[in-house]
């Protein structure tokens, strides 16, 4: 309930066939959203979204035993979805802030500001070549480098066709074998597809030209077949 004290907020485990209880844990803030998991962690993010706190934590326990493996502090609560990449985890909290945080070294590899004021409940989204996608609240759409966090592109409406930035809150949808990526706003009033057009090297470029030749390939063999059938 809003601005009411909150306490007792615990992480479970529980037997998938028989319900039993495995193991409890206690939570320093409420989570909002499902873990992720790396080797032996299961991990959330962590904050009050109803109290004005300058708290958020990414928080591991064992997912065997249940005991609080790793924390990483952040400095506004999560609410967003954490998104596994490697040993690494992509966090947004409820001010906008994007983080890079390093689950081997417990440590923030690097947090940048999207926005000045107001909340926001993005979830960052990592596409096929590694790159972050962050729906921002009032700057639109960002395409990040993951390892150093530098804003490598950005879109926004640019006339009334295109429609008005609206704040996003639920999670972007991306299809990994076509590159198209599908954002909502806030209100569910506005729908956007993007088509994401990616630069490849010439490795990337050769290693993509093999796969479509072992389609076409294979297609090829489908149709001898069926001409062998109709003979």
């Amino acid at each position: 309930e809003k601005d009411k004290a909150v306490d007792g907020q615990k992480a479970i485990a529980l037997d998938f066939v028989s319900g039993d209880l495995i193991w409890e844990a206690d939570l320093a803030a409420s989570g909002w959203n499902a873990p992720v998991f790396y080797q032996e962690h299961v991990c959330w993010g962590l904050g009050e979204i109803y109290l004005e706190k300058n708290f958020g934590q990414f928080a591991c326990y064992n997912k065997y035993s249940g005991k609080s493996s790793l924390t990483i502090n952040l400095d506004a609560p999560v609410v967003a979805s954490p998104q596994l990449l490697d040993s690494s985890v992509f966090m947004a909290d409820m001010r906008g802030n994007l983080c890079r945080l390093n689950i081997e070294t417990v440590t923030r590899d690097w947090c940048i500001a999207t926005q000045e004021t107001a909340y926001t409940y993005a979830t960052p989204l990592i596409d096929r070549s590694g790159d972050i996608l962050f729906t921002t609240r009032d700057q639109g759409l960002w395409i990040l480098d993951a390892e150093s966090g530098e804003k490598k592109y950005s879109w926004m409406p640019k006339d009334e066709e295109q429609l008005k930035w609206s704040r996003p809150a639920a999670e972007m949808a991306l299809t990994i074998e076509k590159d198209e990526l599908y954002q909502a706003d806030w209100r569910g009033t506005v729908l956007r597809k993007f088509k994401l057009v990616r630069e490849t090297t010439n490795q990337e470029a050769k290693q993509e030209a093999k796969q479509e030749e072992k389609k076409k390939t294979r297609k090829e063999r489908e149709r001898e077949r069926e001409r062998e059938r109709e003979r």
